[in-house]
C-alpha cells in the first residue's frame, strides 16, 4: 500500500469510515475532513513529500523560526512558499486564496 492511501473501513453500520495512512508513521488515522474536504495530515503529508522530509516533526522543526515556510493549495495541492501564518494564500493554478502553510496544518499557529 502506498503511503498517503485511504483505507476504507464498512464495519461501521453500513457506513464508510476512512483513514488515512500516515507517511511520517506508517500507521492509520481517521480522516477529519476540516480543509476544503481534504485533511489537514493529508496536505501536511503531501508537504514532507514534496520538501523531502522524513516526517512532519522534522518539516516543522525545520520550518518552526523561518519567516518563509511551505504551503499548500487545498484544491490542487500544488505546494508553495509563504508566510508561515499565512491560511489563505494565492494559488497560481486555481485562481483561489486556498494555499495554507504548514505551520498552520501542523498545528503550531
Amino acid at each position: 500500500m502506498l503511503n498517503g492511501s485511504v483505507l476504507h473501513d464498512r464495519m461501521n453500520e453500513g457506513q464508510p469510515t476512512c483513514f488515512i495512512l500516515s507517511c511520517s508513521t506508517g500507521q492509520a488515522r481517521p480522516l477529519q475532513e476540516d480543509i476544503m474536504g481534504m485533511s489537514k495530515g493529508y496536505l501536511l503529508d503531501i508537504i514532507v513529500i514534496e520538501e523531502g522530509f522524513d516526517s512532519e516533526w522534522e518539516l516543522l522543526e525545520t520550518y518552526a523560526f523561518d519567516s518563509v515556510v511551505p504551503g499548500i493549495c487545498s484544491e490542487c495541492e500544488n505546494v508553495y512558499h509563504y508566510e508561515p501564518d499565512q491560511d489563505a494564500g494565492w494559488c497560481e493554478i486555481c485562481g483561489t486564496n486556498t494555499v495554507v502553510s504548514c505551520l498552520i496544518l501542523g498545528g503550531i499557529m
